[in-house]
């Protein structure tokens, strides 16, 4: 599996990725944010057929450039844990009205739940429920990589000061299905640079209170 980071520089939102399966050409967006075409760019130039587009949670800056993208691959399936689906309708749900927004997506084509294998050529990704940031976030995981949306961040986690968050949630769900992976795990977070299991099982200072 090839993992491509989608981030544009300055931007202010999130970081996305583009996971693909070299032989079989099939790929998987997360959490694509406003690319300014990058991501696209990379499925021509790579000649990769976009399969499914997978969110870690609801809120807006993660599903910034959903609309667009199904839009323009409509075979692409979109997938969101069930107790985020609500947010990819509902600008006040997903908190973008917040902002003076309203940023929506379409309806989930497809509900996550905990343990499930996401197919990609001859390589998968497993969801791992996390909720604590919001009620339905979850992380990616394949041997090597974790794609950790706002629950894990390099030295850091997700806030949980938003409707739906739960910080004691948040920490033991790092703790008990996070730490657990191998050190050398690498771990693509929201926001931020990339870190591993094993820094953040080290120096993470708001792990030490579980250790």
């Amino acid at each position: 599996m090839i993992c491509f980071p989608i981030v544009v520089p300055g931007s202010p939102w999130a970081n996305g990725y583009l996971v693909w399966d070299e032989e079989s050409g099939q790929a998987y967006a997360i959490d694509p944010d406003v690319t300014g075409g990058l991501l696209e760019a990379t499925l021509e130039r790579q000649k990769l057929a976009l399969c499914g587009i997978l969110l870690t949670h609801g809120h807006f800056d993660h599903i910034a450039s959903v609309r667009a993208l199904k839009c323009k691959y409509p075979q692409a399936w979109l997938a969101i844990h069930r107790l985020d689906a609500e947010k990819l309708t509902d600008s006040q749900a997903n908190l973008s009205a917040w902002q003076g927004q309203v940023i929506t997506a379409p309806a989930a084509d497809r509900l996550l739940e905990e343990g499930e294998e996401l197919h990609l050529g001859g390589a998968s990704l497993r969801v791992i429920h996390t909720p604590g940031h919001t009620p339905g976030s979850v992380c990616f995981y394949a041997p090597g990589y974790l794609f950790s949306g706002d629950t894990l961040f390099c030295m850091g986690v997700g806030r949980w000061d938003f409707p739906g968050g739960d910080g004691q949630a948040l920490i033991s769900g790092i703790q008990k299905k996070l730490m657990v992976l191998p050190d050398g795990t690498q771990v693509f977070p929201g926001h931020g640079p990339a870190t591993t299991i094993g820094a953040e099982r080290m120096g993470n200072p708001y792990l030490e209170a579980g250790q």
